[in-house]
């Protein structure tokens, strides 16, 4: 067998093209227990494409509970894929709030660069959906003499995002 350096879903939906249509080998079962029993990492739209094409024949549907333990896997895996990178977002955006706090400390209140820094902050923190160091950045800016017009619309910010 050549080795090839090739996505792992590609290899996957070209077993289930080469598997024999009428499906007394057994390839495909096999293959469908692998699948729904393997973490793939991406790309699971192309397997479920390929699973349905390959079902898709007079008689196929009496194999759906076998189609949707694959697909059901498959969207799980998926959903778990999406759940990691809304936290890595989340997780960087609050290193991106603090940041940008921080540069609030190196200019003086209310001159342009300060604005900017405190509007990053808070939009940042609201984008990690973490209202409450948006609320908590907003009163720091506010103690710290924010003018009134920056108030206005980091508190329109936040009523918005909440």
């Amino acid at each position: 067998m050549e080795k090839t350096d090739r996505p792992f879903h590609e290899t996957v939906v070209d077993a289930i093209k080469d598997c024999d249509q009428s499906l007394s080998n057994g390839h495909i079962l096999l293959l469908m227990q692998v699948i729904a029993s393997t973490d793939i990492p991406r790309n699971h739209a192309e397997i479920m494409r390929a699973v349905d094409e390959y079902f898709n024949f007079p008689g196929g549907e009496k194999w759906a509970d076998h189609v949707d333990v694959v697909k059901k896997h498959l969207l799980g895996s998926l959903n778990t894929n999406v759940t990691v990178a809304i936290n890595a977002m989340q997780e960087k955006a609050l290193v991106v709030s603090k940041l940008e706090e921080t540069l609030t400390y190196f200019h003086p209140v209310n001159s342009s660069e300060w604005r900017i820094a405190c509007r990053g902050a808070v939009m940042t923190a609201l984008a990690a959906n973490d209202g409450k160091r948006a609320l908590f950045l907003v009163d720091q800016f506010a103690s710290r003499g924010a003018d009134q017009d920056l108030m206005v619309e980091l508190r329109g910010a936040l009523s918005i995002n909440s």
